[in-house]
Formats: structure tokens, sequence, C-alpha cells
């Protein structure tokens, strides 16, 4: 009897509507279908729904599904519903048995065992099924037991949807949802345009996804007042069955095009087949590029043909910002409310307040392209360089960008007064207004428009103030203008810019990359604050005057920067230290929690308004993960680390991109939202979307706007008292305005309030006195000995720039090392000590140096170290007398961080007085301990090189220090050129029974220096046997690289077979060095065409080595056994990775298998579950479940290689060629890491080519040449969520 209980639609193909009909698609008629061919009903697949459950009414809105989305596009559809009679059972079910797809929406049944069974027949055949939201624990019951003839199948959600039920959120918010991070290319969401929306449902709590899943749609819900995010929508494979599930199904969701678009998809995709490619009437392709910008041909092919890396964007629409707003799921101390968007808005870059709570606004809408200028050439990283400078405004090339101001009139907490006030400006990064001006900063310039009357109508032409800084890359240019309270302008400049700056008092600045400068408005004088970090493009001074940015790494929240100091950067990308004798760097801080990339812009919370729990901490916008985070800052010895708090704003909007953030006067936390969904910078198209752009506020729930106010009108005894507002940046700007009025009338008031013990303004109101002119040395003397510690870091920090100090201040400091409690005190005592006269500098540094407790600091014992090194060669005789007193030497700092760095700092620089400077330290040396010390920095400094040219005084101390060392080492006399020296290496090196590090010591050096003498000998320990020749062999062969003699190679070939096999990768580093020369790699490849050595052991990245020295012989030997090693075109590449996806999902990959494999192939660069090596990014922390993400990058590794894993490729002048990553550089050598972590020095005079490849170090191809078991097992591993296979 058929019913409500049995009810069939079957498709008559003579009715078919047209695709651009359909509801559940746009109703616009911007998407268009034709119509497939007309077919017979039996010939189009079944679709069986299974519905029983009535919480969401699928009984209804999946019937209507089919109905409006389904039978058009030919589908036979069927449904079957429970037995009125009997809710577990369900009439029908038997139509399973020629059923195409399943679609399952029950709750809760437990089934008669027949039609269990017939389910679990299905899906053991391999058919596919789509389930929806219910289905998780559709046959399990939360508690009792089934009636007797009846059976759960209580796993069904771990077993075959792939994820673990587990309860739900029961949000009464909605659930936001949107593709998961790299999910939008998979075929079930890649035509779905839109890729966020927002469903009325709770959503679901689903964990454990088994590695065979690839989550598509991630959910967002505010619960409890924390935004949570779960997977909502993923596919998986069940034996051989096609599995899409999502909890999702609410009956508004049916409503909603994207979901219905996305069920489409996925049923396709269930069914093995191509779903309909949708048509986009009027959509602009994102195949963009900006006319007249390429100065050649070369340039022009170079743009077009570049494949975009990181997030390049899709074909989804803005949400409208009204829209937009109502996406963030906040928590539940804040509110966030738009305040700013299109088309006042558009593009904005960076924010700032000026002294009447207005707020300047950059909107960067000429980027990329800098107007009138053409590119003349790109380096592999998309950084230009142009045919001219652009001239400073007036006269400049006419851009598109513009400086505005929003202003709250009436103090209603509405912004509802925007003007432009500059505009037709070409790249400007940042605004500020002070000095009776707007501070522009344009690169190459740093300008200064004056406005005395603050009318926002520029007095005159702009005043160029400094010139220099690079345009390369205008992602990374000179950015964030920021007053500090010492009076100077601070400002960071990105990674992949360089800068040669220039003012009236300072010319010729050089740069590369990453740092933090300032400028002094009234000196005029422009200096480096600190130098390095990741894409530096924000810069935060906190309350007490600490200096911050934020970072494009992950695994940290950014940089702490140390005056002075050199931080950590990308050496091979982004060029070396401003100080080549730095000899060490300090990192990024430390952090717990959330380690994604990148909190590039962030600002330490000191508004006054927010809940107390987060005075203090670091609120950081991700813009490639569209949130905002909080993280508590917290000491860590002289600097600081983070610990993340719950996130603060979450949405499913991926347009959200956050740009800049500010605390402002209001108390409140703005943010500048480039809105766009694309975000890398590595892509030649101009396909941003120039005409959006929103600016939010973050509110705490009891919020009140502030009435309008005029810090510049206010009393002196006004401006005095706001010195103790609550709000950080009232308390700042008021000493700014104060600086500026520069009345002296208030130096009394401030200098009690200074001096005081128990005023909470001491330290504004030092600063306030420093800028009025009245910080002098009777004062730094008396705040010297302030309580509090921070008035202490500030006199030393204000003393610092002034670059002078006193016989009286100079005790009183050093007093100060001696016993000061605080480590950030100390800290600033030896950065200052860099800026203090050699006499006074080196007092205090000599006295930190015995705080024991500093040992393990992580930035004073460099600080320490750079201090005197800055007074190293200006200074010599004060440097000297420092060492002249035996117990300086007994100091465990000066023993572990001064004695070997001092020692290579003068032997690198070289010259006579340097030269001399080695002997006296030789001389003074109390114990042969230490002159061992010094002794390590000297061969450091000539690592790779050989000692020559030394003056007669260092001679002979070299000289008398090598006949204390007899034999017992040779190195120094061998890089001194003794040449009976030389000849007792070459017997120790030739000696079986010597020392063993001894042999391998001399073996590295005779290469290094090029010893023609040792050819012979290194080439016999080839031929050696026994279980521990192995290193003595793979050092013999690297140093055997260093000599261009055609026999080397036919020496390594006739012991290929013999006695350099595979154990301990000797024949592996064999291979290298075989391919490092063009005449050695034509003896191998002669071999190889021989069969003598089969082409097939020979590892990818050594056939690529030979194929860089582009020669016609070995190009035409390597296509013959290889074929195309580098270069395979996309579609090559998308038919291997469908080869290989297909391999993947049949499953049977054995993980203990796949980990040999992984450690034979892999585990050289990578680093997975603690083991493996660095040469590589780590793959522990990354998306290894996500099939396409790995498909593509072991397929295709040069698809998308992370900067910091860059392939260096040098070619010296003798010939030699080698690869690898830039792992060290100084002044005289650069080291290379290959792919299996050797290193190999070159001596930079030796080079004749370097240069960036656009290649990954990781060879392409790697899957050809494995079997297809191969395939699974490696696959099985690296995919794997733990270290033991998910056991």
């Amino acid at each position: 009897m058929l019913n409500r209980v049995f009810l069939k639609h079957t498709l008559s193909l003579f009715v078919f509507l047209g695709f651009c009909g359909l509801t559940g698609f746009p109703l616009s008629g911007e998407e268009k279908q034709a119509p497939p061919k007309a077919a017979t009903p039996a010939d189009q697949p079944l679709i069986l729904f299974m519905i029983g459950e009535e919480g969401y009414k699928t009984a209804e809105s999946l019937p209507a599904f089919a109905k409006a989305h389904l039978q058009p596009l030919g589908f036979r559809t069927q449904f079957i519903f429970p037995d009125k009679d009997d809710p577990n059972s369900f009439p029908g079910l038997e139509a399973l048995k020629e059923t195409d797809l399943l679609f399952l929406s029950v709750r809760r049944k437990t089934l008669p065992a027949a039609q269990m069974k017939l389910i679990r027949d299905y899906l053991a055949a391999g058919k596919p099924l789509v389930a929806l939201r219910t289905s998780s624990h559709g046959f399990s019951l939360s508690k009792g037991k089934p009636a007797d003839g009846y059976v759960e199948w209580k796993e069904f959600d771990t077993e075959v949807l792939g994820g673990e039920y587990d309860g739900d959120f029961g949000n009464k918010t909605p659930t936001d949802v949107t593709t998961q991070l790299r999910a939008e290319q998979n075929p079930i969401m890649a035509t779905v345009r839109n890729k966020h929306f927002r469903s009325e449902g709770s959503m679901y709590k689903s964990i454990n996804l088994k590695r065979s899943t690839k989550t598509l749609l991630k959910g967002l819900a505010n619960v409890d007042g924390q935004p949570v995010q779960m997977p909502v929508a993923w596919t998986n494979t069940y034996n051989k069955s096609r599995v899409f599930y999502t909890s999702l199904g609410h009956p508004g969701d049916f409503k909603n095009n994207t979901f219905t678009h996305t069920l489409v998809n996925a049923i396709y995709w269930c069914l093995k087949q191509e779903p309909p490619q949708v048509d986009v009437a009027g959509k602009i392709t994102r195949d963009r590029f900006k006319k007249n910008v390429a100065a050649n041909d070369q340039v022009d092919k170079v743009m077009k043909a570049f494949k975009g890396k990181g997030e390049v964007g899709d074909e989804s629409d803005p949400t409208p910002p009204e829209q937009a707003v109502k996406l963030f799921q906040v928590h539940k101390d804040f509110e966030m409310e738009s305040i700013a968007a299109e088309p006042e808005i558009m593009q904005p870059l960076y924010m700032s307040f000026d002294h009447r709570g207005r707020m300047w606004v950059v909107q960067y809408l000429q980027y990329p392209f800098p107007a009138g200028l053409k590119v003349v050439k790109y380096d592999q990283y998309l950084r230009a360089v142009f045919d001219k400078v652009s001239p400073a405004p007036p006269n400049h090339f006419k851009g598109a960008d513009k400086v505005s101001v929003l202003e709250d009139t009436n103090g209603d907490g509405t912004f509802d007064k925007i003007k432009d006030v500059i505009t037709g400006l070409n790249i400007v990064s940042a605004v500020t207004v002070g000095k009776g001006g707007i501070w522009v900063l344009n690169p190459p310039y740093l300008m200064f428009y004056p406005d005395a009357n603050g009318d926002d109508i520029p007095d005159g032409d702009p005043e160029v103030h400094l010139s220099g800084f690079g345009l390369e890359d205008t992602h990374s240019v000179a950015n964030s203008l920021k007053w500090g309270p010492d009076g100077w302008l601070y400002g960071a400049n990105g990674s992949t810019t360089t800068g040669t700056v220039s003012s009236k008092a300072t010319k010729g600045v050089h740069f590369k990359g990453q740092m933090i400068w300032r400028y002094h408005p009234d000196s005029k004088v422009f200096e480096i604050y600190a130098e390095g970090g990741g894409n530096t493009f924000s810069v935060e001074i906190d309350s007490k005057g600490r200096v911050f940015s934020g970072t494009n790494n992950g695994s940290t929240r950014g940089m702490h920067y140390a005056q002075g100091g050199y931080a950590h950067k990308n050496w091979g990308k982004h060029g070396p230290l401003t100080n080549p004798f730095a000899f060490g760097y300090y990192e990024h801080m430390r952090h717990k929690g959330y380690q994604e990339r990148f909190s590039q812009t962030f600002s330490i919370y000191e508004g006054g308004t927010f809940p107390a729990k987060y005075n203090g901490a670091v609120f950081a916008a991700n813009s490639l993960h569209n949130r905002v985070m909080a993280s508590n800052l917290i000491p860590d010895t002289s600097t600081y680390r983070t610990e993340d708090m719950p996130p603060i704003v979450l949405t499913q909007d991926r347009w959200f991109r956050p740009v800049d953030i500010k605390v402002g006067p209001d108390g409140s936390v703005y943010l500048a939202d480039w809105y766009d969904s694309r975000l890398t910078h590595v892509d030649p198209r101009d396909n941003w979307h120039k005409t959006s752009g929103r600016i939010y506020r973050l509110k705490p729930t009891n919020f009140q706007p502030i009435k309008p106010f005029d810090l510049s009108k206010r009393t002196n005894a006004e401006l005095i008292e706001t010195l103790g507002h609550s709000n950080k940046w009232f308390r700042q700007k008021a000493v700014q305005v104060i600086g500026e009025r520069g009345d002296q009338s208030m130096v009394p008031t401030l200098l009690k309030i200074a001096k005081s013990e128990n005023d909470d303004r001491a330290l504004e109101a030092l600063w306030a006195l420093n800028q009025l002119g009245d910080f002098d040395e009777q004062l730094a003397l008396e705040l010297l000995g302030h309580r509090d510690q921070h008035i202490r870091r500030w006199t030393i920090r204000l003393l610092g720039d002034q670059h002078r100090t006193s016989k009286s201040l100079t005790k009183s400091m050093v007093e100060l090392a001696k016993t000061e409690p605080y480590a950030e005190v100390r800290s600033q005592l030896a950065s200052s000590a860099k800026r203090f006269p050699a006499e006074s500098g080196l007092a205090i540094t000599a006295v930190l140096l015995q705080r024991e407790e500093d040992h393990a600091d992580l930035h004073i014992p460099l600080l320490l170290w750079w201090a005197i090194e800055s007074k190293a060669t200006s200074d010599r005789e004060a440097v000297l007398k420092l060492f002249s007193k035996p117990e300086f030497w007994q100091v465990k700092l000066v023993q572990d961080y001064i004695l070997e760095r001092i020692m290579q700092r003068y032997a690198m620089e070289g010259g006579e007085e340097n030269y001399a400077m080695c002997a006296k330290l030789l001389k003074l040396a109390p114990a042969p301990a230490h002159k061992e010390k010094l002794m390590v920095g000297m061969l450091e400094a000539f690592r790779g090189q050989k000692i020559d040219n030394l003056p007669e005084a260092l001679s002979k101390e070299l000289a008398e220090y090598q006949k204390t060392l007899g034999e017992s080492d040779l190195a120094l006399a061998l890089r001194l050129g003794d040449k009976a020296a030389t000849s007792r290496a070459l017997k120790i090196i030739a000696d079986k029974n010597a020392d063993r590090p001894t042999r391998l010591t001399y073996i590295e050096i005779l290469g290094q220096l090029k010893t023609k003498s040792a050819v012979s000998p290194l080439t016999a320990i080839l031929s050696s046997r026994g279980a521990d020749t192995h290193s003595l062999k793979r050092v013999a062969l690297q140093a055997l690289m260093n000599f261009d003699n055609p026999s080397i190679g036919k020496n390594i070939l006739a012991r290929y077979h013999s006695t350099l096999l595979d154990e301990h990768d000797v024949r592996g580093t064999a291979q290298r060095v075989l391919a490092s020369r063009k005449a050695w790699s034509k003896q191998f490849l002669s071999e190889v065409d021989a069969w003598r050595i089969k082409s097939n052991t020979i590892p990818l990245d050594v056939v690529q080595q030979m194929a860089l020295h582009d020669d016609p012989e070995i190009k035409t030997s390597i296509k013959k056994h290889w074929g195309k090693v580098r270069g395979s075109t996309n579609a090559e590449k998308q038919q291997e990775m469908k080869r290989v996806a297909s391999l993947v999902k049949q499953r049977g990959g054995q993980f203990s298998a796949g980990k040999v494999l992984f450690n034979k192939t892999c585990a050289a660069c990578h680093t997975l579950y603690g083991e493996g090596g660095k040469a590589g990014p780590k793959l522990t922390g990354y998306e290894r479940d996500n099939l396409n993400f790995m498909l593509l990058a072991v397929v295709d590794p040069s698809a998308a290689i992370r900067e910091e894993f860059t392939n260096f490729l040098i070619v010296t002048e003798d010939g030699r060629t080698v690869t690898g990553l830039i792992d060290e550089q100084t002044t005289k050598t650069i080291t290379l890491k290959d792919v299996k972590g050797q290193t190999v020095l070159i001596n930079k005079a030796d080079v004749d080519i370097l240069k960036a490849l656009d290649l990954s170090l990781m060879p392409d191809g790697l899957t050809k040449n494995l079997s297809d078991q191969e395939v699974k097992d490696l696959f099985s591993y690296i995919m794997s969520r733990t270290p033991n296979g998910g056991k």
C-alpha cells in the first residue's frame, strides 16, 4: 500500500526545467547551464531518500529539494519513510538493491535486522552515501537497548561518516558556515560561488575526524559567549564507498543557494560524475593585468606566466557591510560594529588618531603598482626593479592613494564626517599628525605637509624629510608611522624591500629587509632602532615605552625589540644583517596557543574600558585565518612571551582581512579590514577588489562614547592631569602635545611628578620633560635611583639617545649595573652602553658581564657582545683595557659569549690594526683555555680560507701558540700555510690508526684550502673498508669537490660499486659530488648510458643538479633516462595528482612501510613527529589530513615554496655548481645546506653566480618513481594523525 509511507517520484525528461530556473541556485539569471541531452529515465541515476526524523522536517524539505534541484538535472528520486505503525521500520528499503545513491536523514533508529543488513550490504558493495545532520546518530540509541529483532549501528558515525558525533552545542544564535581553508578548489566546492552563509540551526560537536576525511565546510557559533569552530561538512571513503556528510540541514538551510548547490555537487561527486559547470554571466575574470607596467616583453611574459602563490582569491562576491558585521562571532565580553565602509573607505591599510580623537586612514588604492613606473625585471619572489624613481610630491606621478579623516562630531559614537585630506598619492603606507602638520610615509619618501591651523588643508607643498626607502615589493614597504614617547617618529620596514635612507643630518643608511627605524623631526637624525623579524608591518609601543611588532611567522605573536639589537630574519630572501659582525641574533617571542600564521599586526590593550583580564594583553589581527586573537603578555627573562586567551572574534567571511589594529581614544579596538578574498602578494595580477573596505570597532558590552575633545586646547594643568588617564592613548598623546606646546612653565610641576615615588604619572612626566628639553644630568642622577624600574630604564635610555655621559653618571650607572634587580633595566643598560662613549659604555658592560643570572637571558648576553663590538675598531685601546685585567677572562659570560667573538671580529675584518689586536689578545690570555677560545674565533674568521699576509707580531703569537699545541692540533698551522704542518696533516689523514675527529678536521681544511697534494690521500680514503669509514668517505668526497680535476670523477666512479655503498649516505654524497661539475656529470652519465649504473638508483635532486650545467650532451642523456625532470606541464602534474589521489583513496597503505619510505625519501629534509631534517618545512603541524593540499605539496613542490626554504644556486669561477638553502652568510663565505642536510662552505671571492631558484629543493616526480603500493604506504604515513598510525 503506497501512501505517506512510500512515495515515488519519477522524472519525465520531456518537462526538463532549465538550470537557470532552479530555485536552489541564484535566481538573478547570472548562472546558466545548457540542458543535458535527452535520455530515457532508466539511464539516469536513482537516488533513494531514506527519511526518518521529525525535528528538522526533512520529510518536507528533502522532497522539495529533489523536485527543485535534482529532478530537473535528470536524476530519478524515490522516498521512503517509517511505517506509521512502526517508526523503526522502513517499508520499501529493498529498493536499495537498485539504487545508485542513498540519501540518508534519520535519527536514532533501530532497524529490523534484515533492513540493517540491506544498508550494510549496500555500503559493502562500494555504493555512495549522502548523509544529513541527525544521520550522525541515525542508528544509535541515546539510552536503552533495541527491541528484539531490531539492531543498532552504534559506530555508524565513526566507521562510515568518518567523524564522531559528540552532541549538540545547543547554541541559540545562528551558525555561520564557510569553506575550509584551501577547500575552495575541491570539486564539490569549486563551482559554488559564494563561499559562506548563515544557518539558523545549532552546531553539532563533530570530533575526531578520520585521516580519510576531507573537511569542506566549517561552522562558527557563539557558545556561552565564546566563539567556537567545528567542521560541518566533509567527505570520507568507507571501504570503496564515497561518502558526503553534513551536520547542516535546518529547514532554513534549504532556502540557501550555497547549501543546496553544495548538496547537488556532493551528489555528483559521490556518483563519480562531474557537476554542472556553472557559467556566471558577467563574471570578471581574475586574470587581470595592469597595462603599461612591463618595461619589456620578458617582464610581460613573467607577469602572465607566473603562477600566484598563497591565497589568490576566488570568484565569490563581497558581503554587504551591513550583513558582514552580522557574521562575526564575538566573545561575550565584546560587541563588533561597523563604523565605516565602501564607498567612503576602500582598501584601508593604516589608521592613526590625532589629538582631537579623529581617525586618519590611508586608502591604499594604487597598490600594487606605483603609477608612472615600469618594471624592468622581477626576481623569483616577484620583487620588482623599476625603470625610475618617482619624484616627490607635488611633482610626482599622480596615483590613486589618498589620506582621509573620520570624525565623530557630536560624541554619539558614530563617525558621521568623512573627508579626503590628501589625494593623488602614489604608494602611501602610513599617516600621522604632529609638529604642526601631517606626516605621510610615501616610499621612497617621508613627507611633512604643513598645516599650522589644523584645518586639514595643507599650507603648502610637502617637505621631504627622508628619502631612499625601497619599492621592490609594495607589500613590504616602509610602514606604520607612530610617535614614540621620546619624541621620535617610529616606523617599520617590510621584509622584501631594501633602503638607503638619507635625511638632512644622516646620509646613506643602508639596510636589507625587516627592521624598526626612527626619525627625530628636530635633529633630523634617522637611525635603525632594531633589526630583524618577519614581514614587519606594524609598530606597537606600550605604556612603558617598549617596542614590539607583529610578524608573518607562525608559532609566535611577534617580536619584542631591544634597542640596537639584531633579530632573526630570512637570510636567503631578505639578506644579511646590517652588521656583519653581529655573530648572533635573538628570536621572536615564544608562544603557547594557536600556532597558525600570522599575526602581522597587533596592539597591546591598555585602553581602560575592557574587562580587567585584558589589560596588557596582545590583541592580534590574523588576516590569513580571518580572526582576532588575544594573548597574555608574560615576562620571559628580559623579554616577553605570549599565551593565548580564548578567541575574541571569528567569522566565516573569508573576505575579512584585518590589516591594522589600533586602540582608540574611547578605549575600543579598531580594525582596518582590507576586505578581499585575495590576500597573497605573490601574484602579478592586479585583480584586487579595490572597491571594498571596512573599519570595525570592537567595543566592550558597556561601551560609552566619549565627547568631542581637542587636547591642544586644554590648559597646561589639564594636560598634566591627562598624564594619569586610564587610557594609554591619552597619556602618550598628552606627552606629545606638551612637547609640541613647548611651555617651560610646566617644568616645575613635571619635575615634581617625575621625582615622586608615588605618582603614577612619573614616567609620562619624564617623557614630557625630555620633549621640553629639560632632561639634564642633574635630573638623570636623581632618577637613576628612582623606585620605579621603568623610570630608571628610561633615564638610561634617554641618556643613551644623547650619546653622552659624565663621570658622575657613569659612576651611577656602573653601580646600577652591579645592583639592578630588574632584567629589563639591565637590558637597557646593555643597549645604551653601545651608544655611550667607550669609557662609559665599556665600564658598564664589564660590570653587567659579571651578572651570572643573565647567562640564560634571551637578549642580554648578545646585547653585551654588541656593546663591545660597537667599540671594537673605534676604540681599540679601551677594548684592550678590558682584557688587560686577568679577572675579566674568568667571567663566565666573557668566556661563553665574548672571547671567540672578539677574536673573530678582528680577524674577519683584517688589516694591520685589527691583526695587531688579535696578537695582543693572544698575549694577554692568562691561560691556555682562554687562548683556545680565541683561536676558535680566529679559525672561524678564516673558515674555508688560507690565513696569509699577517703582520709579524700576530704571526709570532700564532707560531708561539702552535708550538704549545705541537702536532696535537695542526688546524691553525694548515691555514697559515705551514708546509711542514701540511706534510704532517697529509700523513695523518692517510693513517687509518690516527684519531678520526682529527682526520676529519684536516680533510675538511685541506679541501677548503684546495691543497693539491691532498687529492691522492683523499682519493685513497674512498677505497678504505670497514664499518668505521663512512664519515671519512663522506668528508673526503666533499673535500674533493673543491678540486677542478677530471680524474677525480673517474676515481669516484671506479669505486662506486665497491667501497662507496649506500650505507650512511656515502653513495648519495658521491652522487652529489659527481653532479657538482660538468666533466664529472658527463662521466657519471656515461656510466648510466652503459647500464653500469641504473638510472632509477639516482635521486631526482641529483639529476636536477646535473641539468643545471646547461650542457646539450648532459640534457640529452637526462632526457633519455629520466624524461622531463623539471618543468612538467600543469596538465601532466594534474594527471599525476589524479593518479596518486586514486591510489590513496583505495587505501591499503601500510603505516610501517610508509615510515620506512619516508625516512628514505623525505626525512633528510622534513621533520615529522619530531624526527627528520630541517631543510624543508616541519610537517607535523601541516594540513596532512587534507589530501588535495598534500597532493600539491608532494607532486608539485615548487607550486608554493615558503620563503625560508628558497633554493639557491651557486656557480663558482672554476665551474662547480651547488644548490641548497643558505644556512649562513658572513662577509667572506656562504654556507649552503643541501637536500640531505649536508653543508657546503664557499668563499664569496670564488662565486661567479649566486641566484635564487624558483624550484623547490624537493625534486619533482617523487611519486613517479614509486610503485602503486609505495605511494599508498607513503601517504598512509605522512597523512596519519598520530605517530603510531592513528592507534
